[in-house]
């Protein structure tokens, strides 16, 4: 979409035009949900976040400054809200239950594994685990940036994405082929 159409498109928004709100939600329906997906633990809970956070984005919209790309701004609305709700259910994980997987010959991600499985085998785990893989592994967050977003520190923050980690390892060696070796 060009600079042109999306500012147009912008300023309807702005003035609650509710033509240019469905094309904005149209043109960034396909990002958007792939945001959402892979912060859900499914389909259903995906659009309900995509159509929560659209409202959001409409609520808000004046403070949008172009100084950054727009699906930048509105990637940062919609992980906002998945971070809202991992905040909540911080302190209800459980590190215990939870054993390094046996085998380590399957990176997470594995050549032998589709984004499909990936993303179902991510949508297993609990939200907050979740959430901290996506934003460090996917995102690119750092490790003093989770710190910083979820008020804990460094370690904690570390602890957290290393117990996704070995959910998702474990996950994914139950569902996952072993790799097959060529000559």
């Amino acid at each position: 979409m060009g600079t042109k159409v999306l500012n147009d498109l912008l300023q309807g928004c702005l003035i609650k035009d509710r033509a240019s709100q469905k094309l904005l939600y149209q043109n960034y329906y396909a990002f958007s949900m792939g945001i959402c997906l892979r912060y859900s633990s499914g389909r259903d809970e995906a659009i309900q976040q995509l159509n929560d956070g659209f409202i959001l984005i409409f609520e808000q919209l004046s403070l949008y400054e172009d100084t950054i790309p727009f699906d930048q701004w509105l990637k940062t609305i919609l992980i906002g809200i998945f971070i809202g709700q991992s905040r909540k259910g911080l302190h209800q994980i459980d590190f215990s239950n939870t054993d390094p997987p046996k085998s380590t010959h399957h990176s997470i991600f594995s050549p032998h594994i589709s984004y499909q499985d990936l993303l179902t085998i991510l949508q297993r785990i609990p939200q907050t685990l979740r959430t901290f893989f996506n934003l460090h592994a996917i995102d690119s967050y750092t490790f003093e940036q989770l710190s910083n977003l979820f008020m804990i520190s460094d370690e904690h923050s570390r602890a957290i994405v290393t117990e996704a980690r070995i959910r998702l390892a474990q996950h994914l060696s139950k569902t996952a082929p072993p790799p097959s070796f060529s000559n």
